[in-house]
């Protein structure tokens, strides 16, 4: 039994020497044997083996380099027109999937109307915000009057509102400040007392 295992480690330490190839991993140039007499000379050439002007081989020369893509702009700083197709093309993707992973048979349907309401129908449609048509929201002691709806609550609140700011490129409401997004971007809110 002890011969075998000796064998066995033997072959194997012997396995692994051959895979290492006794490859030097050294950064130091490897050294070759000086030619000889009954070594052939390279043949003679009269190009240049370098790149004349000293830049690496297939480097691009001029300035056809390709420009640094165009900055996005803030949502405040785009045009009506910039910000439906921003919307058309960044915000419905992403907030569709989000609504319909939260509940795909009520929002199986997902469109303008749906955050927008009657301002996101047809073509004269102003995107006008907040939607009169979705819940007139109170958040006196946080939220406590939409309990009921503690689901839709949690998921607007932690889902679709941080999901907006970051789409949008907005930061999140300052109450203090009466600044960024927050609920009261697409619900009416109550007004404190």
């Amino acid at each position: 039994m002890k011969i075998h295992l000796a064998s066995s480690l033997l072959a194997l330490s012997l396995a692994i020497a051959a895979c290492s190839g006794g490859q030097k991993t050294s950064d130091q140039p490897v050294e070759t044997a000086a030619p000889t007499s009954d070594m052939p000379e390279p043949p003679a050439t009269s190009e240049p083996t370098a790149a004349p002007t000293g830049e690496p081989t297939g480097a691009p020369t001029g300035a056809a380099t390709t420009p640094p893509p165009p900055e996005k702009k803030g949502w405040k700083d785009m045009s009506f027109d910039e910000r439906k197709k921003f919307m058309a093309t960044e915000v419905m993707p992403a907030m569709a999937k989000t609504f319909q992973e939260f509940d795909a048979k009520h929002f199986a349907k997902f469109e303008c109307v749906t955050c927008h309401g009657d301002a996101g129908k047809g073509d004269k449609a102003t995107f006008k915000m907040p939607n009169p048509k979705l819940p007139t929201l109170d958040p006196k002691d946080n939220f406590k009057k939409h309990a009921k709806q503690q689901k839709m609550l949690d998921f607007m609140m932690q889902k679709v509102t941080p999901q907006m700011q970051q789409i949008l490129g907005l930061a999140p409401f300052d109450p203090a400040a009466g600044t960024g997004f927050g609920c009261g971007n697409c619900h009416n809110m109550v007004k404190p007392k």
